[in-house]
Order: C-alpha cells, then structure tokens, then sequence
C-alpha cells in the first residue's frame, strides 16, 4: 500500500473500533439474582430503582413454574450488591404453618408439637410483617408456656409473650404501638403490652435521598433521569456518525486506489511514448550529420573516367 494512503486508511480503522467499543459498553450487563419469585424480584426492582440503579427483571420459564432474574450494568453491580445487603433482600423464605406440620411424622411428640407450634406461629407472623410497605427485615419470637400439671385449680395462667424485632426504611409508616397490636391480635390470649418491639429505622442513604431518586444509568454513564433520552439518542448519533466516517473513509480509500492506477498506466504510457520519440529522433540526426556526394559525381570522376 503506498504510504501516501495509509493516513487515509487511520479514520476508518479507529472510526469502526469506536463504533464497537460504545456499543459493547452500552449493552454491558451483569446477572445479580437468579431464581425469585416475582414479589421478590420486584421488591428488588424497588430497593435498586431507590437507588438509582438501572436494573431489568427477566422471565425464565421451566416447565410449569417460572421464576426471574435480575440483571444490572456491569459497573453497577458491586453497588448493587450493597444495597441489597443491606435491605436484606431478597427476604428468607420463611416457614408457616403449612410447610412446617407438613412434614411432620404421623406421631409427633408433645414437645415436638408445641415447638412446631411456636415455630410456625413466629414464622407466618415474620411473613405479615415483612409483607407491610417499608419493613425490610423482621423476626418473631412467640413464647407459649404451658400450665403445670401440678398448679391449683384457681392459680394464675402463666401468660403468653412475644418479642418482635423490625428494621424499617426511613419512611416506614410503621411504629412499635402498631406492631404490638398485630402481634397481639394473632395470639390467643396475648396482651399487647407483653409484645416487646425494637424498631430500628435504616438512615436514608446520600444516593437514594439526593442523586439516586435523580440519576439513571445508560451504559457507563449516569446522568439525571430527564437527561437519559437525550444522552442516548446522542450516543446512537455519535455511533451512526462514527460508522458513516469509516464508510466514507473506505469509499475514498478505493477511490483513490483507482487514481493511483490511472496515474500509474499514464506515466507508463508517457514514458514509452518518451522512449520512441528518442529513437526517432536519434535516426534522423544520424542520418543528417552523414556526409553526402557533390551532386553529378559518381565513382569514377565527373565524366565517368578512371583516373
């Protein structure tokens, strides 16, 4: 290739490299979640989107069942993962009463049936909890004391308790009388002032308060989420821009390939054009610097004798 050309070649090389390096950085993704239902993926959806992280729910069909999963950017997942963690998300399956005396022996003991008991009770408690709008995570302790067989027919009952522990967004509705009350309401028996709540309240984070509820993420960039259309409709222009200079650069490449070669054949004709002309002109000044005969002389003198 001459090298007058290879400058020319430089545009729609880096031109098309550009192009494929802003698409691979738009379509980047991460898988974060694999297998959830879909309340848990979109309490996921919820929790990232608070914080301003771009996420997408995928349907994954097996079967009759399907569950989801949730992808991310890739520079947004070691984020993501934090803010999950720390939401507590997605929740623990947790047992009630269906999934725990399901698998009960045919005979249980009676220890193994209060114990079941408690167990479940705290575990659909967990469940109603954690179902209320701002609580993020919850746990239910449920005691049940049983009577002694050996307490006087009119002795007090010793009384059931709970104790309830809760952690809640910042703006969870929800307080400690409230709680006390739902818990109370679900046990025989139980009064409200028996259920111990502690309430902790997650401090609103900087990102979700101040940028995250205003950023969104397109690619490697984040910007305010009024500004995402126009920053991708920019990276499509800057893209569809990129690609036609690489073409325009290609065309013009062949172009001048082809005025190269004319060029070149011209130059060959010329020149051997150039080189007939030379021996034609060298002929006739051979043949007039030759020294010519007195007109009316032959080879034996002017009048024909021998000397």
């Amino acid at each position: 290739m001459p090298r007058s050309l290879r400058p020319r070649l430089l545009p729609a090389r880096s031109g098309l490299a550009l192009g494929s390096c802003l698409l691979l950085l738009v379509g980047c993704s991460a898988e974060l979640l694999h297998d959830l239902d879909d309340g848990d993926a979109n309490a996921v959806l919820n929790a990232l989107d608070h914080e301003g992280i771009a996420a997408r729910k995928l349907r994954e069909t097996q079967g009759t069942s399907s569950s989801y999963t949730v992808a991310v950017n890739r520079d947004d997942a070691a984020r993501a993962w934090g803010v999950l963690r720390s939401q507590n998300l997605p929740p623990p399956k947790l047992q009630g009463l269906g999934e725990v005396f399901g698998h009960v022996g045919l005979v249980p003991t009676s220890t193994q049936e209060r114990a079941l008991l408690h167990h479940a009770l705290a575990g659909e408690l967990t469940r109603t909890l954690q179902g209320i709008e701002g609580v993020q995570q919850s746990r239910v302790h449920v005691v049940l004391p049983e009577p002694s067989p050996f307490a006087l027919p009119d002795a007090a009952r010793p009384q059931p308790r709970a104790a309830v522990l809760l952690r809640v967004s910042a703006d969870c509705r929800l307080n400690e009388a409230e709680a006390q009350r739902l818990v109370a309401g679900a046990i025989d028996g139980l009064d409200p002032a028996r259920v111990s709540v502690v309430l902790h309240r997650t401090p609103r984070s900087r990102s979700g308060a101040v940028t995250g509820a205003m950023l969104a993420s397109v690619g490697p960039f984040r910007v305010g989420l009024e500004s995402r259309r126009a920053l991708i409709a920019t990276l499509v222009a800057a893209i569809a821009l990129v690609l036609a200079s690489g073409l325009a650069a290609l065309l013009l490449l062949r172009r001048n390939r082809g005025y190269v070669a004319t060029l070149a054949r011209a130059r060959q004709v010329t020149a051997e054009h150039s080189a007939v002309g030379e021996l034609t002109q060298g002929s006739l000044l051979d043949r007039s610097l030759r020294p010519r005969p007195p007109p009316g002389s032959g080879e034996n003198g002017p009048t024909g004798q021998r000397f």
